[in-house]
């Protein structure tokens, strides 16, 4: 096998863009020269030759990585310089040298570092002390330079000082962000085509920009997250269901944190918007002032591993990511410093979720926190796992939350149109599949269809077999072996493996995924090299399959990462798919472990991981693929059984997979739900101080209310529920018992399957005598389930403030367990005064409310806080109804708060057709007339309405006329 290829990298452009800048004019044209006449793959060849005297069974290949790869030619590069310390210490850190010979490494560098420094141009490059440690980054502490080089610490003092002078003369802030964003955009808006029908390499000419594909999601958000929120956001809320908009997610505050689910395209989001800052796409944000931030992506993982490595903080990450992945090289942190303290920036941390160590998350995110303080004209973005989220929340007063919603019908559907567009040229095959889907599609798990990663696998199996898949478990098998199989079945690329390997791909790359897997759970220090995973590909091929000898086992190995590489399945060190890395995790656990009878090692594995957010995809394919192969319940009842055992750390993960399975008891799903709803009272019980718990998440409670909502084990759940609240002694635990139950109804609209989800009649007045000695559970149970029973909000509004008082009726109430608000008393009552289509009950409800100790003032006054996304009303008033207000004699009082609810809470927020959308005909005259007439009534009225509704866009709408009065 040739040692020299044209696909290895050019080692006087790799070093140009290295020192590029710096001033190194000297050796530019000596760069140049290299490359042109190939000197230094031609001393590559010659030490090859040398060293292959001795070890005439090892270079076939087996270094040809060191020359394709970007992260090992650095490596090898910084140790070719004569200044490098490349003891075997050095390199054995740097490199793979597991299966190869002892010393191998070591001498084939020393020679070839001997070799190049006998040329007079390598020569002058490799014994410049200032090249060198330019390549090395300047920006690295003294004490790890030391390290790594034969340099004295006061030597390198002095030439680091020397570079950084002449580097902050020469920058150009300018150059280095123009530079920086062409760099960042192509690395981020490129769409890799996986899943796309046809291999990367066939389609390399069709490179689709992540916009192309991408659909833009929506977002809810909690009430104690809404402080910085605009009155224009929060009227898109009142209108868009609660929902917040892609637009407006620079309208909440300075600092987000970003939660979804597993798949909900948390990073896709991140790249996203850093695209469309960086393309200046002003449509894309409704806050245009984001347009002026330099945007920068921090994956939180490999900072973590960065930092335990190196030390440092988040600029001096940056530094690296600016040199490793947009080829920004020899940053100055004082520099970068300064960029951050003195422009905007936005700066998007990605992936809390994968810091696996609670601690190590605590680190990083006061890490986080600490920097947005120290830097003002920074803003921030935080993605992460809503699961685990809570063992590091951030400051709820310098972070909101905001949550990705799933998909809705729409989505889905413009999802599918662009995935098309890019897949199918042919327009009539393109709308007939699409159709079709659209057809199909109601019959699957609206779960599935709403998750966007799971959408995205769904439409790929759809377009391979014109047929959707039931289960998650269904779409991860298919997708993964429909992709691999139709990549190789492709007739455009030749496949260089033996066929009898190519026969076993599953068994290697499921050794290969979980090695990794376990690999990221374990140790943010351990790195995933090429020569590292070559080395498992090798040992499944030799030791497991024994379809190579050690002879051939480098070769084939070698071979198999390019065919892994070619089908897109496995290249840069890692699955191209997650979807890759966790079903062929899953499959190996249940091939070489579960299938082998290996019951301990399993519940071993299992119990290390339970607990893990990462791990629950994996885990929940593994239940699936034993759960599929099983006659009755007594394996799964095992493993459900044992990880109750185990502790309250398993809830989450059985709760997910619960609805999935179809082999495990009602005895053991019961089990499940009794404990989760112990542990629920448990945890959000009052502290000695008599306070529950704030701004906790309860992952636990998420999953039993999806269960309820979708009418899933419904009457095993309603069983345990009744056991729990049998067995329930103390006042307190009853109260958050039936919180509980209530919340869980929360989403069920129909009061009258409300009721019946309780079961027994004593429940309603078991929580009708609890009531009253709790506001929260009085405020829940009079809005889910008795709000109307007399008809009225206000009777209830009364009861309310007779026993808690007027001043907490105007108080909201964060709910216990769900990530919401519960509105105040006072919104109950601005709901019954206009809660009638007769306006004499206006009057009614006025003089009710005046009982309650609420004056007429205090009553307009309040009514402009009240939130309008909690406002449950939509009347409209036209110019009838407003004569009536006139013609039936109601107070001026009454009309004023008529005229408040219009202005309130049906403001006009853009123009006069919006306006008109609203009301009607607000454009006929005869309306001007009525509501002139009505506010010309009385100097009181005028004088109300002067004080509390003054609105110019009503005036634009209707004439100068009202200005008579004011």
């Amino acid at each position: 096998m040739p040692l020299i290829t044209t696909s290895f990298i050019a080692f006087g452009s790799w070093l140009a863009i290295k020192i590029g800048d710096k001033g190194f004019d000297i050796v530019a044209d000596k760069l140049i020269e290299i490359d042109r006449k190939d000197k230094f793959y031609k001393v590559v060849k010659r030490t090859s030759k040398e060293i292959q005297k001795k070890y005439p069974k090892v270079l076939g290949g087996s270094i040809a990585h060191f020359f394709k790869k970007e992260e090992v030619f650095s490596e090898l590069v910084n140790l070719l310089f004569l200044d490098a310390n490349a003891n075997p210490d050095v390199i054995n850190e740097h490199f793979d040298v597991q299966t190869l010979p002892l010393g191998f490494v070591s001498e084939f560098i020393l020679t070839l570092k001997s070799n190049l420094l006998r040329e007079e141009d390598f020569q002058l490059i490799l014994s410049n002390k200032e090249i060198y440690l330019t390549c090395l980054g300047i920006s690295n502490e003294i004490k790890t330079l030391v390290e790594i080089t034969t340099i004295s610490k006061g030597e390198l003092v002095e030439i680091r000082k020397i570079l950084e002078d002449r580097f902050t003369e020469k920058f150009n802030e300018d150059d280095f962000i123009e530079r920086y964003l062409q760099n960042a955009e192509n690395n981020l808006s490129q769409v890799t085509l996986i899943g796309l029908g046809v291999d990367m390499e066939i389609k390399k000419g069709r490179r689709k920009k992540l916009k192309q594909i991408f659909v833009k999601p929506n977002f809810r958000i909690s009430e104690n997250h809404t402080k910085n929120i605009s009155e224009e956001v929060r009227e898109s809320l009142l209108e868009n269901d609660d929902r917040l908009s892609c637009e407006d997610i620079f309208s909440v505050d300075r600092n987000l944190v970003v939660l979804g689910s597993p798949g909900s395209g948390k990073s896709f989001l991140i790249k996203y918007i850093i695209c469309a800052i960086i393309s200046k796409d002003i449509l894309e944000f409704n806050s245009k002032s984001i347009f002026d931030a330099l945007p920068f992506r921090i994956e939180l993982r490999k900072y973590l591993a960065f930092k335990k490595e190196n030390g440092g903080n988040i600029l001096s990450y940056l530094i690296n990511v600016l040199d490793t992945e947009y080829a920004v090289s020899s940053m100055l942190e004082s520099v970068i410093e300064k960029i951050v303290r003195n422009k905007k920036t936005l700066f998007l941390f990605d992936g809390l979720d994968e810091i696996f160590d609670a601690t190590d998350k605590n680190s990083v995110r006061n890490d986080i926190e600490n920097f947005v303080r120290n830097y003002p004209e920074t803003r921030s973005i935080t993605s992460s796992r809503i699961e685990g989220y809570e063992e590091a929340a951030f400051d709820n007063e310098l972070f909101s939350e905001v949550f990705i919603d799933k998909f809705d019908d729409y989505q889905i559907r413009s999802y599918l149109e662009k995935w098309y567009m890019v897949e199918e040229d042919n327009e009539i095959t393109r709308n007939e599949e699409i159709s079709d889907f659209i057809s199909k599609k109601d019959g699957l798990d609206s779960e599935l269809l709403s998750n966007p990663l799971l959408l995205s696998l769904i439409v790929i199996l759809y377009r391979n077999n014109l047929k959707l898949p039931e289960s998650k478990l269904e779409i991860y098998k298919s997708c993964t072996s429909t992709l691999v199989d139709k990549w190789d079945s492709s007739k455009e690329l030749t496949i260089d493996l033996d066929l009898e390997i190519l026969k076993r791909k599953e068994t290697v790359f499921a050794d290969l995924a979980f090695w990794q897997y376990c690999e990221l759970s374990t140790d943010t220090k351990i790195r995933i090299t090429y020569d590292r995973a070559k080395n498992i590909v090798g040992n499944s091929l030799q030791n497991k399959l024994r379809l190579v000898d050690e002879y051939t086992v480098e070769v084939s190995a070698e071979k198999f990462m390019t065919y892994a590489s070619k089908r897109s399945i496995y290249f840069d060190n890692n699955f191209t798919h997650k979807t890759f890395l966790e079903y062929y995790t899953a499959y190996y656990i249940y091939t070489n472990i579960e299938k082998k009878h290996k019951k301990q090692e399993r519940d071993e594995l299992i119990t290390r991981y339970i607990g893990n957010p990462f791990w629950h995809i994996v885990l929940e394919l593994l239940l699936n693929l034993i759960d599929k192969d099983q006659a009755d319940n007594e394996i799964v009842d095992d493993i459900a059984a044992l990880q109750l055992g185990n502790g309250d750390q398993s809830l989450n993960f059985l709760l997910a997979v619960l609805p999935s399975l179809q082999n495990i008891s009602t005895t053991l799903k019961d089990n499940i739900f009794v404990r989760t709803i112990s542990y629920l009272i448990a945890e959000a019980n009052p502290d000695a101080r008599g306070l529950i718990p704030q701004d906790r998440t309860y992952p636990e409670f998420e999953k039993l209310h999806k269960m309820v909502t979708a009418g899933i084990n419904k009457d095993i759940l309603d069983g345990s529920l009744r056991k729990i609240s049998a067995a329930l002694a103390s006042e307190s635990e009853r109260i958050l018992f039936f919180t509980l139950k209530i919340e869980l109804l929360s989403d069920i609209l129909d009061l009258e399957v409300r009721k019946k989800y309780f079961g027994q009649a004593e429940d309603l007045v078991a929580i009708q005598d609890l009531m009253i000695k709790d506001e929260r559970l009085f405020k829940y149970y009079i809005f889910l389930l008795g709000g109307r029973e007399e008809n009225s909000w206000i009777v209830n509004a009364g009861r309310y403030i007779k026993l808690f008082g007027v001043k907490q009726a105007y108080e909201s109430s964060p709910s216990v367990f769900m990530q919401s608000l519960y509105v105040s008393i006072f919104t109950y009552i601005v709901n019954s005064l206009f809660d009638s289509d007769n306006f004499t009950s206006i009057e009614q409800n006025l003089q009710e409310v005046k009982k309650m100790g609420i004056s007429f003032n205090e009553l307009v006054s309040r009514i402009f806080v009240v939130n309008k996304s909690f406002y449950f009303g939509r009347k409209v008033f036209d110019s009838d109804l407003l004569n009536e207000l006139i013609s039936k004699g109601v107070s001026d009082e009454g009309q004023v708060l008529i005229l408040i609810y219009i202005l309130r809470f049906h403001k006009p927020r853009q123009n006069k057709i919006d306006f008109e959308r609203r009301y009607g005909n607000i454009a006929d005259e005869r309306f001007k007339r009525v509501l002139i007439q009505s506010l010309n009534k009385t100097s009181r009225l005028r004088d109300l309405f002067s004080e509390y509704i003054i609105d110019d866009k009503l005036f634009e709408i209707l004439g100068d006329e009202p200005n008579k009065w004011l």
